[in-house]
């Protein structure tokens, strides 16, 4: 018990030092309501490729396991294995744009209002990735901590495109995997061939670097399923295996959902480790307790907390 609370203490002070992150996509809106950044101008026809792309170009990122590729097949909703990849512009070559490789900067630079789109697909993308390859799931979760306060960042000074915040997941991705238990199972290669080469290896190597730089190699934050775990833990008794599912399927799901973006990790897995524990019959005499005991520590009180608990519920 001394051991978890000294554990638990770490880890919120990291977490409060470390690892806070602004909602940008909630700056973005504003920003573009008040001007206070001049949007720049492009054509129609650009705005109309743009949203044609958030809907084709997660195909475009391939997923490639040894000699084996994935795309999505025409008759299931799930991505299948598949010995050979034709995407939109593959299979209709007429229809394939030039893919510039150039500085990312010489690409243009849309609505930020666009960036939610933007993150939603990659976020899909890259479960796939970790489902077919049957990688850590942490992965994930790290990797958005490391994007989002990345691109937080990066917006207070610039806009950024569409290639820009692709370039920044890939590095992100290959960041949280050399700190994960999947090290060494997504090479630098690997992920070039996954960009179908829109992406050179020394490009992501100094978005890598970039990225580090900007975040002060703090890259390995206390995760929302490492505080529900904590707070299991705590429990006298082994706990059903459906409620650590479920407190899974609910970070997953805060992950990819934008509200959470600003919220800390420590109050959105007690939120989770409520509603599960809820869910699956444990005792509201446990709950009670480890809310009493956390009372202090993890900001449990307030509108912030209930609005995590409601926006949740309102998911799942």
């Amino acid at each position: 018990k001394e051991f978890m609370d000294d554990q638990l203490a770490a880890m919120l002070l990291q977490e409060q030092k470390f690892y806070q992150c602004s909602d940008y996509l909630e700056s973005c809106s504003s920003s573009t309501d008040q001007q206070e950044h001049p949007i720049p101008t492009v054509s129609p026809l650009q705005i109309l490729n743009e949203m044609a792309n958030l809907v084709t170009d997660t195909q475009l990122v391939r997923i490639d396991s040894s000699s084996t590729t994935y795309s999505k097949s025409d008759n299931t909703s799930e991505a299948t294995p598949t010995t050979v990849v034709h995407d939109v512009y593959e299979t209709h070559p007429s229809r394939q744009p030039a893919l510039p490789k150039q500085k990312s900067k010489q690409h243009p630079k849309f609505e930020l209002s666009l960036v939610g789109s933007w993150r939603d697909q990659m976020f899909d993308w890259m479960c796939q990735v970790v489902r077919y390859k049957h990688l850590d799931k942490g992965v994930v979760e790290v990797s958005f901590n490391i994007l989002d306060r990345f691109v937080a960042s990066k917006l207070q000074a610039e806009s950024i495109s569409r290639y820009d915040f692709k370039l920044y997941c890939l590095a992100s991705l290959h960041i949280a995997f050399k700190t994960s238990a999947s090290a060494g199972l997504l090479s630098l290669s690997q992920l070039v061939s996954m960009s179908a080469g829109v992406y050179q290896a020394e490009e992501i190597q100094a978005t890598e670097l970039e990225v580090l730089q900007t975040l002060q190699w703090h890259v390995n934050p206390p995760t929302v399923m490492t505080f529900c775990d904590l707070y299991l833990k705590l429990h006298e008794t082994q706990l059903s295996k459906h409620v650590y599912s479920a407190c899974e399927y609910m970070a997953e799901v805060a992950i990819a959902d934008e509200f959470f973006i600003s919220k800390p990790c420590s109050s959105i897995a007690l939120a989770i480790t409520l509603l599960a524990t809820r869910k699956h019959g444990v005792q509201f005499a446990w709950t009670q307790k480890l809310l009493q005991e956390l009372r202090g520590r993890v900001f449990v009180e307030g509108d912030e907390f209930e609005s995590i608990l409601q926006q949740l519920q309102c998911l799942c």
